[in-house]
């Protein structure tokens, strides 16, 4: 017998004070501690396009349970251990081919985690299905664990003290988180630039897996009404050939009457595109402070473009209420900047997105723009939808789709917001369509992290819970 399987059969006597719930009909869920760190297995990874390890002969480092049915396996009886479903949990196993065939009971079934309590890690459940030579993982992750919000550390700002807006620090915490992107794309930290709408400008932020530091903040504009400071409405910020973008919503507030100059200056503070150039040796990784000043350039060219396509000018200077111009997301690639609008949603039902050659928006060449209609269906209430993000992936891009006017009573039902993929020209194809969120609490920015063997992991912001209360996604392949 291999020096694996008496290891296992071994553990198999000491297993019997291992917490179990019982259950008459229903599968035993058992919780494990345990000594390395998976986190990964929260992340619900398959190996089922994996290849078998190097051989190689070592003890087993972590721990071995079942979750079988009740009375089975040896959690439950003490029994040795045979074909019924078996997880090996743990990194570090390098058991060689041999010792898995001498102990299929061990390595050769599937993983069913009910419950990991553990500290996170880099180290996951690919490594551990190499390990195992598993053929599939499907693992069972629980919403709490899935919906649970990255730690932001500083303070994302929002909205500026009326009293002393030029100091930002007095700011309110953002509750609008409207937009982010990052000048990579791969690994961690990253070096991001984050808006909420009700600012006056964008923060620099630096990610790492599972948190996010606030930086400094930028300021990009500083109009002011009868004292009081206007907002940029930030809603979309970009990354390209080493600059980002940040773009004000070219919208304008819901029309009272007598208060049409009030209306105009505030329109007018949305309608500017900014170039940010940040020298990334001048960011400090572990604060997102600077040591040198970015480089700015502003454009209001944008709304003169968009006004002059003939399917959206009897659209521009109208409110969102009354299916007025509206931008909610942007991304650049290939010289061009795309603009996505949450309204006008258009007569054959298709949410526009506009786009434009940078040059002919800051370096004074002539320049129109091209409209593209993409077909995002309707809501749960059988309403239009438009885009809400959008962001450019090297295919193409990914749309967040979401209601064109907020529902009544606010609160987000199921499949409201759908992630699609979309080629630039026509092909679109949905990718996901996000739970039901509560009142005041709507997905407003989306951010790509890296690609897993099952899908793509992407980060959503909400507009609505305090410094936009991040979760991480896996969006199918």
């Amino acid at each position: 017998m291999s020096e694996a399987s008496k290891w296992a059969e071994s553990r198999n006597r000491r297993v019997s004070n291992v917490k179990k719930r019982p259950a008459q009909g229903r599968r035993r869920r058992i919780q494990i501690r345990l000594a390395n760190r998976p986190s990964i297995i929260r992340r619900g990874l398959t190996a089922d396009r994996t290849r078998d390890l190097p051989e190689r002969d070592a003890r087993p480092s972590g721990r071995l349970y079942t979750t079988d049915e009740p009375g089975h396996g040896a959690a439950a009886t003490g029994h040795p251990l045979d074909r019924r479903r078996v997880g090996c949990v743990g990194s570090g196993f390098g058991l060689s081919r041999a010792d898995r065939d001498s102990a299929p009971g061990m390595c050769r079934a599937m993983l069913n985690v009910s419950a990991i309590l553990g500290r996170p890690a880099e180290t996951g459940l690919l490594r551990i299905a190499l390990a195992c030579g598993l053929a599939a993982l499907p693992v069972t992750v629980s919403a709490k664990d899935q919906s649970k919000p990255w730690k932001v550390s500083g303070k994302l700002l929002g909205e500026p003290d009326p009293k002393h807006p030029a100091e930002a620090e007095r700011s309110e915490k953002a509750r609008d988180v409207s937009g982010i992107a990052c000048a990579t794309d791969t690994g961690f930290p990253r070096i991001c630039l984050v808006a909420d709408d009700e600012s006056q400008g964008a923060q620099v932020a630096i990610l790492r897996d599972g948190s996010l530091v606030a930086g400094r903040f930028i300021r990009l504009i500083d109009a002011t009404r009868n004292g009081k400071p206007l907002e940029l409405d930030a809603e979309g910020v970009a990354y390209a050939d080493g600059a980002f973008y940040v773009i004000g919503s070219h919208g304008r507030p819901r029309r009272e009457h007598g208060q049409d100059a009030e209306g105009d200056a505030r329109a007018e503070a949305t309608r500017h595109l900014f170039r940010i150039r940040l020298d990334p040796n001048a960011v400090d990784p572990e604060t997102g402070q600077l040591r040198a000043e970015p480089e700015i350039t502003g454009t209001a060219a944008l709304a003169r473009i968009i006004a002059d396509i003939p399917a959206l000018a009897p659209f521009h200077d109208r409110a969102l209420e009354e299916g007025g111009v509206t931008i909610e997301g942007v991304a650049v690639r290939a010289g061009r900047l795309h603009a996505g609008l949450r309204g006008p949603v258009l007569a054959d039902g298709g949410a526009a997105v506009v786009s434009v050659p940078l040059a002919g928006l800051f370096d004074g060449k002539p320049a129109a723009g091209t409209l593209a209609t993409v077909a995002l269906g309707p809501d749960s209430r059988g309403q239009k939808r438009g885009v809400r993000d959008l962001v450019a992936v090297p295919d193409g891009f990914l749309i967040l789709a979401g209601p064109m006017h907020d529902p009544e009573g606010g609160a987000v039902a199921a499949g409201d917001y759908t992630v699609f993929a979309w080629d630039g020209t026509g092909a679109l194809r949905k990718r996901l369509d996000l739970p039901g969120y509560p009142d005041r609490e709507k997905p407003e920015a989306l951010l790509p992290l890296d690609e897993r063997s099952d899908g793509q992991r992407v980060l959503v912001f909400f507009d609505g819970p305090k410094e936009g209360a991040p979760r991480a996604l896996m969006l199918p392949r």
